[in-house]
C-alpha cells in the first residue's frame, strides 16, 4: 500500500489557493501567531479537509476555484508529485486524458515498488551458513525498519528443510510463477534442487 508522500509527514499540506488571502499572509508564521483564532479557523479547516483526502490515498486532488471556472479549466495535483506541483488543464482536455493520467501514475508506482523490492532481495545466498548469517544480521539490504529483506534461493521441496528454516525464524513466502528452470543446491540441506523459493523472516 502506498502511503502519503514523504513531504506530507514533515508538514501539513498548504491551504488551497481559493482560501488564501491574495497577499499570502496566512502562510507567514508571524501573521498566524497574531491573527485571531476565529479568522484562522476557516483556513485550517480547508487545509485539514485536503489533508484528509491525501491520507485516504486519493490519486488526484482536483481544485475548481473561481479562476478555473472563469477559464473553463481545472487544477489537479497527482499524488506522486510534490504538494504544490499542480497541473492546469482545460476541463475537456482533463476529462479526455484523465484515464491516461491514472495509467501513468499506476505505472510509476508499480516501477517504484518493484525497484524497492528488488533492492531488498538477495539472489546470491547459496549455502546454509550464508543464509543464517544474512537473516541474523542487518546489512545494506535491510528494509526501513532495519530488517533483512527477501532471499531467492533453491529449495529441494523437503518439508524437513522448510522446518529447519523456521527454526531460524524464516519461512518460505512463495514459489514464484516464473521459475528459472535451472538446477542447483538447496540452500538449506545442499541437496539437488530445481525450485526457486522466496524466503523471508517471519515477524
Amino acid at each position: 500500500m502506498q502511503g502519503p508522500p514523504p513531504i506530507s509527514l514533515q508538514r501539513p499540506p498548504p491551504v488551497p489557493r481559493a482560501a488564501e488571502p491574495p497577499d499570502g499572509s496566512a502562510a507567514h508564521p508571524f501573521v498566524e501567531a497574531h491573527l485571531p483564532e476565529t479568522l484562522l479557523a476557516p483556513l485550517y479547516a480547508a487545509r485539514d479537509k485536503k489533508w484528509k483526502w491525501v491520507k485516504r490515498g486519493v490519486p488526484l486532488l482536483l481544485e475548481l476555484g473561481p479562476k478555473d471556472m472563469a477559464n473553463d479549466g481545472v487544477s489537479y495535483l497527482p499524488r506522486h508529485r510534490g504538494p504544490s506541483d499542480y497541473v492546469r488543464l482545460g476541463r475537456e482536455e482533463f476529462v479526455s486524458t484523465v484515464g491516461t493520467i491514472l495509467d501513468e501514475m499506476q505505472a510509476h508506482y508499480l516501477a517504484e515498488a518493484r525497484a524497492y523490492q528488488e533492492a531488498r532481495t538477495r539472489r546470491d545466498v547459496a549455502t546454509l551458513d550464508e543464509f543464517r548469517r544474512y537473516f541474523a544480521e542487518v546489512d545494506e539490504h535491510a528494509g526501513a525498519a532495519g530488517q533483512p529483506g527477501f532471499v531467492v534461493a533453491k529449495w529441494c521441496g523437503a518439508a524437513a528443510c522448510e522446518e529447519r528454516a523456521k527454526d531460524l525464524g524464516v519461512t518460505i513466502r512463495c514459489l514464484p510463477f516464473d521459475q528459472s528452470g535451472t538446477e542447483g543446491a538447496c540452500v538449506i540441506c545442499g541437496g539437488a534442487a530445481t525450485t526457486d523459493a522466496v524466503f523471508a523472516r517471519a515477524y
